[in-house]
């Protein structure tokens, strides 16, 4: 059985206890009573009708009472029918359909309220009389049941009294606050919830909202109370356009629960707030959804919270980022020779270690290169320092040209460089170097140079960088006692180690 709303029965008693105040009036004789006025004019048009029919009856003038007897039917819209009839029971004149109208009841008694016998006498004896029927006094519903005028007024009270009470009490209680009816213990713990709570009606109609939700949305209780608050101005907190819907009216609609719906209104002073909405439908007994119960948890200081911390994040990364491009940079200035761009000494020597150890490990041949500008010395006097550095510089671009992929060149000291050949024998590396001496002798530049250089391979018997490095220097220094511009591989023809005097 569907359970009826409360409002239903509301009205419904209203309307009765109306209509209990309408039958007691009527009881206690303060409803006018148009029943008994129609009843008198009625008797007044029979006695009127009466002397006349009496006057004419002492003459012995039945034409004339025949005439008024029509007159009266045709005359006169309350009555139906009228007939002329002798005391012995003759029936001199009728008009309209008399016999279809005219009653006796079980009794015997022919005056009815519907219904009068006129006698008409002839001095003082009863010559006739007239019978006259009147049309109801009102008209009959189902079961005889005559409309009379307070069952008229019962039943437009009934009718307007129903649909306005029924308006009526749906607005009332709409506006009246269910919190003043909670017991003060409930609404206590009502306000005490951390988070703002707002149950309203199946209309989206708040009918209770606890202190927390008020003061989040830096609303009136009674700005509040009755509101439809989907009609706010609430936005999507990830792009910040109007929501097209909000979770409560989802809840109300589908009847399921809504969880975890982020939303932003603007409150007081253009100023946002951002709440995690939940919604559940509440369900009555008969199954239908009744209302829903939001909650709003205020998001707006960890939404600060979070974007500072993003922003710390995001300095954090560019000072992160600042830190290892200051190393690199630091880096680069403890690898690398300032002027050629090229590795440094001790670079070079660290690349050099790892270079042996792998070719070793793969079985990869390795050579070592030393190169050095032939009478570089005589630069610097004639053209001095600042073309000497030129020099250098456009000598170690030349090399670094021909270098390949896994190839590497180090400043060993001045004007001196060390190179590293990676899969390369001897005979290769004396052809490289060559190519790069031919280059440079070649290169045009003012004022010309020419350099020497020393090859050296691996093998068995270096234990170290610098042992390789050594027998390049050796092969370096005999190109420079055969006189420069020329390219000697180790070991030397002589076999021993040349001093290191010979002049740049």
């Amino acid at each position: 059985m569907a359970r009826k709303s409360p409002i239903v029965f509301i009205t419904l008693g209203l309307v009765l206890l109306t209509l209990s105040y309408l039958l007691a009036a009527d009881l206690f004789g303060l409803m006018p009573d148009s029943r008994q006025a129609v009843l008198d004019a009625r008797k007044k048009v029979v006695e009127s009708l009466a002397v006349q029919l009496s006057v004419a009856a002492s003459r012995g003038d039945i034409v004339a009472i025949r005439e008024t007897v029509d007159a009266l039917v045709r005359r006169n819209e309350d009555v139906l029918s009228a007939a002329l009839r002798r005391v012995n029971g003759e029936r001199l004149a009728v008009s309209g359909p008399h016999d279809g109208y005219w009653k006796i009841d079980p009794e015997g008694n022919s005056s009815l309220p519907n219904q009068a016998i006129v006698p008409i006498y002839r001095g003082d004896q009863r010559w006739g009389g007239v019978e006259v029927r009147f049309s109801p006094l009102y008209p009959s519903l189902l079961f005889g049941v005559e409309l009379t005028p307070l069952l008229k007024l019962t039943l437009f009270v009934c009718l307007l009294a129903s649909v306005g009470f029924l308006l009526f009490m749906r607005r009332t209680l709409r506006h009246l606050d269910p919190g003043a009816f909670l017991p003060a213990r409930v609404r206590f713990a009502f306000d005490a919830l951390a988070e703002g709570v707002v149950m309203m009606d199946k209309r989206g109609s708040v009918v209770l909202a606890n202190s927390r939700f008020l003061a989040d949305t830096r609303r009136e209780e009674q700005r509040v109370m009755g509101a439809r608050i989907m009609d706010w101005d609430w936005c999507l907190a990830e792009t910040g356009q109007p929501a097209p819907d909000t979770p409560w009216m989802r809840a109300l609609r589908d009847g399921c629960r809504q969880t975890g719906k982020v939303l932003r209104l603007e409150v007081a002073d253009g100023e946002m707030r951002t709440f995690s909405v939940n919604a559940s439908p509440i369900v009555g007994e008969d199954g239908k959804v009744r209302g829903v119960l939001a909650t709003f948890d205020d998001m707006t200081v960890l939404e600060d919270k979070n974007r500072q911390l993003e922003k710390a994040l995001s300095e954090l990364q560019a000072s992160r980022n600042e830190i290892r491009r200051q190393n690199q940079r630091l880096r680069v200035l403890a690898t690398q020779d300032p002027l050629t761009d090229c590795l440094n000494r001790r670079a070079f020597f660290d690349l050099l270690e790892k270079s042996i150890a792998r070719a070793r490990r793969n079985g990869v041949p390795l050579a070592c290169m030393m190169a050095d500008i032939d009478h570089f010395k005589a630069v610097n006097d004639t053209w001095g320092h600042e073309t000497g550095d030129a020099v250098i510089k456009r000598f170690a671009a030349i090399i670094t040209a021909k270098l390949g992929a896994d190839d590497a060149l180090g400043r060993y000291g001045g004007e001196e460089f060390c190179l590293i050949l990676w899969g390369q024998d001897l005979a290769r590396a004396v052809s490289h170097a060559e190519a790069i001496r031919a280059a440079i002798e070649r290169d045009g530049a003012h004022p010309p140079v020419t350099c020497s250089f020393g090859v050296a391979v691996l093998d068995a018997d270096i234990v170290d960088g610098a042992a390789l490095v050594k027998r390049a220097d050796e092969a370096l220094y005999a190109a420079k006692e055969a006189g420069r511009n020329r390219v000697e591989r180790w070991p030397v023809d002589a076999g021993e180690e040349r001093a290191r005097d010979v002049p740049a």
